[in-house]
């Protein structure tokens, strides 16, 4: 699409220009949910990383998200994003959200770009980001 080469473009300015277009998803959090999405860099869902992250785990057995423990060392603040705003970050930003406390359902829409080799490693393992089913990867 044409929002997918653009984001691709930049991606490339910011990033590098190994990176290429990996996926997209949207993600809804409805109204009051107190479900929290925990700590985790994103790079940890993919098995060719190589050093510089975090130990990892899935937040229970058999599923498929997954968290990392936060040291006393760590320390983070939150960073609200505005409707209509975004945020960029790699796949090692140590990242989480919370609940939704509106009153009324908050939407993201996440385009992920990442080195054309880590997305052909992918495939090449069958990750394919939920496309055969979400059974096993949220709760």
């Amino acid at each position: 699409s044409v929002l997918h080469r653009k984001v691709v473009e930049i991606s490339r300015e910011l990033l590098g220009e190994d990176m290429d277009f990996d996926f997209d998803m949207l993600i809804t959090k409805e109204a009051g949910s107190q479900t929290e999405t925990p700590w985790h860099q994103d790079e940890s869902y993919c098995e060719s990383h190589v050093g510089g992250l975090r130990k990892h785990r899935p937040v229970a057995d058999g599923k498929h998200v997954m968290m990392t423990d936060l040291g006393p060392e760590d320390t983070g603040r939150p960073c609200p994003v505005k409707a209509g705003g975004c945020t960029v970050h790699t796949g090692r930003t140590l990242h989480y959200t919370g609940g939704n406390k509106s009153s009324e359902a908050r939407r993201v829409y996440i385009i992920n770009c990442r080195p054309a080799a880590m997305v052909a490693e992918e495939r090449r393992q069958k990750f394919d980001h939920g496309l055969a089913g979400l059974e096993n990867i949220i709760d």
